[in-house]
């Protein structure tokens, strides 16, 4: 049986009681080393994007039985959410193939994509939840709206309105919601696509509280628009978080659950976090009945995911749920390189060549080189580029995106945990005024588009 939504909220409340100390160290990591070792997974860094169908079935029975074991923690009530293994299948089930985003001429739709499939994926094109500064938001919105691969947009994240601090649980995160709202909303008629839909709304809005506010008819968002349940790594979720499903569920809204389980924390190395990936997919379907589903596993000192052995987990993860689900998945670049550098370009082509053969739709970038002390690292065309190199490799085999990855990671993994180029900011790429990149802009993103056809990396658009 699929339980409800309801039935997850009740067992929130009823099921068995930990410490959240205990869930981590005594239930969680050590169930998840048990499985690991029980399906006999390894990771290969030679194939970043591997291609054994046996290993992501494995995966997939892995992330199964370790779900259905551990459960989803919820850290207000001390309690373990839990799922029978028929409950899981019957939940992944009943999730939808397909979600609608945004209204009339500017509709998109995300599908779910098998392995190795011809389907172009669909593209959220943007910088994601980057803190800018106010007077930028709408410019760097609708210069990323502005280019005609777009298909969803993010919006920044920004930390002042009219002067005023943005927090969270007060006052101050209602004005922060509801304009960056109203903001969203004239940033999409200026650029001429009223219709497109946010998929991250609302970054400002951190509680409940802020969702609903923001939601209200007079401040633009709609049902199309996107909003995240995230998830608490790992596997761990709270009563407010619950609250803003709800309301999501009751809205008849697009709910994206979002989750970034850690390499180096409590989901350990590549070979366990790929299994704990794919719990997090389960652990949606189960507990927030999400329509889709953002994945972006992260470095727990970079917060970044294009090294070798994250584009592992990602390949790997992203299959099992391709090939046993018909979850509709998006994969989140976050950089260690910053905008209009040569090595971004090459983490863009591997991220697209490890996602798109994989079975996943694109979505990025987000640059965490500097951590969040630096506002304003975006370019639009650094995003292009991602687009079209992800819609040439639809249909693409594992095995020859596996070469290219392989040869992409020589030009920029080499010291990835020393340093990165931090790159240039959005005013330093865009004349803002008028809306489009400077020629030098233009000249290094041809550049780079000439380096990576010339090692044979496929392009359209």
């Amino acid at each position: 049986m699929n339980p409800s939504f309801w039935d997850a909220v009740d067992r929130a409340k009823t099921g068995p009681m930990t410490t959240e100390t205990d869930y981590d160290l005594e239930i969680l990591v050590p169930k998840l080393r048990e499985v690991v070792e029980k399906y006999n997974i390894e990771y290969d860094p030679s194939n970043p994007v591997q291609s054994d169908d046996a290993i992501t079935r494995r995966v997939f029975e892995a992330a199964l039985e370790f779900y259905a074991a551990v459960g989803s923690y919820c850290t207000d009530t001390g309690r373990i959410i839990q799922f029978s293994e028929d409950e899981i299948l019957e939940s992944l089930l009943a999730a939808p193939s397909h979600v609608y985003f945004g209204e009339g001429r500017d509709a998109a739709v995300m599908t779910h994509r098998q392995i190795e499939d011809s389907k172009p994926p669909c593209l959220w094109l943007s910088a994601g939840s980057m803190p800018t500064d106010g007077g930028l938001f709408g410019p760097i919105l609708e210069c990323f709206i502005q280019e005609r691969l777009t298909q969803i947009v993010s919006m920044p994240l920004i930390k002042q309105v009219h002067g005023v601090s943005i927090g969270a649980g007060d006052p101050t995160e209602y004005l922060g919601a509801t304009r960056s709202a109203t903001m969203l909303n004239d940033a999409r008629s200026r650029a001429g696509r009223p219709g497109i839909a946010c998929g991250n709304a609302v970054t400002t809005a951190v509680t409940a509280a802020g969702i609903l506010a923001a939601t209200r008819p007079n401040f633009g968002l709609r049902p199309s628009d996107g909003y995240f349940t995230p998830a608490i790594s790992e596997l761990k979720i709270d009563m407010d978080r619950l609250l803003r499903n709800a309301f999501m569920l009751d809205w008849n809204a697009n709910i994206g659950f979002l989750f970034a389980p850690i390499f180096g924390g409590m989901a350990g190395g590549p070979n366990t976090l790929a299994v704990a990936t794919v719990a997090h997919y389960m652990m949606g379907a189960a507990l927030c009945k999400a329509g889709y589903y953002v994945s972006l596993p992260l470095h727990f000192n970079f917060s970044t995911n294009s090294h070798r052995f994250l584009l592992w987990v990602v390949s790997t993860s992203i299959q099992a749920i391709a090939q046993h689900t018909h979850l509709v998945q998006v994969n989140h670049l976050y950089s260690r390189n910053g905008p209009a550098t040569d090595k971004i370009a090459c983490e863009c082509a591997a991220w697209a060549l490890t996602v798109v053969p994989s079975g996943g739709n694109l979505a990025g970038i987000g640059f965490c080189g500097g951590g969040d002390k630096h506002t304003s690292l975006c370019n639009p065309l650094d995003s292009k580029l991602l687009g079209e190199i992800g819609l040439g490799s639809a249909g693409m085999s594992r095995i020859k995106a596996n070469d290219f990855v392989n040869d992409l990671l020589a030009e920029y993994e080499e010291d990835l945990d020393e340093d990165y180029e931090m790159g240039k900011t959005f005013p330093e790429l865009f004349d803002i005024k008028m809306r489009r990149p400077l020629a030098e802009t233009i000249q290094q993103y041809q550049k780079m588009k000439s380096k990576l056809a010339a090692k044979g990396v496929p392009f359209a658009g």
